[in-house]
C-alpha cells in the first residue's frame, strides 16, 4: 500500500516543484531584468483620493488616518467609507477625513464603488483602516510607478504583520514574505501579478470606473483579472512597504482562509473561459491556472502525507524515536535528515520521497530569500520558518474545509 500511496505522490509534487522553480526563475528574473528607470519630471504631481472602507474599527483608523496625513504628498484627498459601524468609527474618522456612513452595513464592494463615486483623485489609494505605510514617502513611490508604463494600472505595496504577538500572527508573517516575493517575481510577466494586497494598492481611476468592484470573496483579486483581461498591467513595488494587522486567533484566521479559497471556485465558475487561453497571455496561461492549482494539489497530497505520517510512525520503537520521528516530519530538519540518510545507503532512495524533499528545499529557500530580501530584522522568523512546513499542510486542511462548506452551504451560489 505505501509504494501505491508514494507512486501517486509522484504527480502532484512534480508539479509543484515546477511551480515553485517558476517562481524562483521569475523573481531571479526580476531582479536581472532590471529596466533603466526613466527619468521623472512631475511637476505637479496629481490628486491622489485615498479611500478607506471601515466597519467598527474604532481602536485602528486613528493611527491609520495620522499615517496617511503624514504622507510626503501635495495633493491628497482622504475618504473614510463607514459601513455602517455600531462604534465611534466615523466620530474619530471625521476629524481626518470626509465621511460617507452608510445606515446599514452593505459590504466592502459597495463601499468602495461608493467611494469612487465621490473621490476627486486621478489615482485611488485603497487601504485597509488597520494598515499603515513604513515609509512618509510611500503614496509618492506608488504614483510614480504609473508614469513609468502607461499600461501599469495597479500598484501593490509590501505587506507585513504589525500584531506579531502569537504563533499564529508570526506563521502569517512569514507567508506575507513569502508571497511578497512570488508577486514580485511575478512582476516580470507580461500582465505582472494576479495577487494583490486588497489592503494597501493603488488604482488609476478611470481603469476602476471601467471594471467597478463587485460583490464576491475576494474582490481584490475578481477586480484585478478583470483589469488584466483588458490587458492592464499590475505590478508589486518592492519599496513600498505597508504594516496590517493579521488574525491574531484560530477562528478568525480560518474564516478569512475560507473566504480567499473561495476565491478558487469563483475562478472556475465565472473566468473558466480565461484558463489556458492564450489570449489573455500570462494572466490564462499562467496566473489563473496556478490559482486553481492548489484545491485539487491539497485534495490528493493531504490524505496521502497524513498516511504516510501514520504507517511509518508504527516502526518507532520508544517515545524518543516518535519525537525525533515528528520532530523530522514537521520541521526542515527533516529534509537534511532524509539526503544524509538517502547518500549513505541507510534508506532507499524513492522518487516522490525525493520530490517532497526537493519541494520542502525550495520553499524553504524562498522563505529566506524573501526575509532577507525585504529586510526582515527579527530572529524569530527566521527560526520559525524551520518549522513552516505545519503551517502549510494546516492550509491544506482549510481548502479541504473550503469545498465542505461551499458543497455543503453554498452548492446554489456555486452552480449558478
Amino acid at each position: 500500500m505505501i509504494d501505491i500511496v508514494l507512486n501517486i505522490s509522484i504527480f502532484p509534487l512534480l508539479a509543484l516543484n515546477i511551480i515553485l522553480l517558476s517562481w524562483l526563475f521569475l523573481f531571479f528574473k526580476s531582479l536581472l531584468n532590471k529596466t533603466p528607470q526613466k527619468k521623472l519630471n512631475i511637476k505637479n504631481y496629481p490628486k491622489v483620493t485615498v479611500l478607506i472602507p471601515a466597519y467598527n474599527e474604532e481602536n485602528n483608523i486613528e493611527n491609520t488616518l495620522k499615517n496617511i496625513k503624514s504622507q510626503n504628498y501635495p495633493n491628497l484627498e482622504i475618504i473614510v467609507i463607514d459601513d455602517g459601524s455600531q462604534d465611534n468609527t466615523s466620530k474619530i474618522a471625521k476629524k481626518y477625513a470626509k465621511v460617507y456612513r452608510f445606515e446599514k452595513n452593505r459590504g466592502k464592494y459597495f463601499a468602495l464603488n461608493y467611494g469612487i463615486k465621490k473621490s476627486k483623485g486621478k489615482f485611488i489609494l485603497i487601504i485597509d483602516a488597520d494598515t499603515i505605510f513604513e515609509s512618509k514617502n510611500a503614496i509618492k513611490k506608488m504614483v510614480e510607478n504609473f508614469y513609468l508604463d502607461k499600461k501599469i494600472a495597479a500598484v501593490t505595496s509590501v505587506i507585513k504583520v504589525k500584531n506579531k504577538n502569537n504563533i499564529i500572527t508570526y506563521f502569517q508573517n512569514i507567508e506575507y514574505h513569502y508571497q511578497n516575493l512570488i508577486r514580485f517575481g511575478l512582476n516580470s510577466l507580461k500582465l505582472g501579478t494576479i495577487y494583490i494586497w486588497g489592503c494597501a494598492t493603488m488604482f488609476r481611476k478611470d481603469v476602476l470606473e471601467k471594471v467597478k468592484f463587485r460583490k464576491s470573496y475576494s474582490e481584490d483579486i475578481d477586480t484585478i483579472i478583470r483589469i488584466q483581461m483588458k490587458g492592464y498591467k499590475v505590478i508589486i513595488d518592492k519599496d513600498v512597504i505597508a504594516y496590517t494587522i493579521a488574525p491574531n486567533n484560530l477562528k478568525n484566521f480560518v474564516k478569512q482562509r475560507i473566504r480567499w479559497n473561495s476565491l478558487i471556485f469563483q475562478c472556475i465558475r465565472d473566468y473558466r473561459n480565461v484558463i489556458f487561453n492564450p489570449k489573455y497571455s500570462s494572466l490564462g496561461l499562467y496566473g489563473l491556472p496556478i490559482t486553481i492549482f492548489w484545491f485539487p494539489f491539497s485534495l490528493i497530497i493531504f490524505p496521502l502525507i497524513t498516511y504516510q505520517i501514520f504507517y511509518w510512525l508504527q516502526f518507532q520503537k520508544n517515545l524518543i524515536e516518535i519525537f525525533m520521528y515528528f520532530f523530522f516530519w514537521f520541521s526542515f530538519f527533516g529534509n537534511i535528515n532524509y539526503l544524509h540518510k538517502v547518500t549513505f545507503g541507510i534508506w532507499q532512495f524513492h522518487i516522490a520521497s525525493f520530490l517532497g524533499v526537493l519541494s520542502g528545499i525550495l520553499v524553504f529557500t524562498l522563505i529566506l530569500i524573501s526575509l532577507i530580501y525585504f529586510k526582515n530584522k527579527d530572529i524569530k522568523d527566521f527560526l520559525i520558518s524551520f518549522f513552516v512546513f505545519p503551517y502549510f499542510i494546516f492550509q491544506s486542511i482549510i481548502i479541504l474545509l473550503t469545498l465542505f462548506f461551499i458543497l455543503f452551504k453554498k452548492l446554489r451560489w456555486l452552480t449558478k
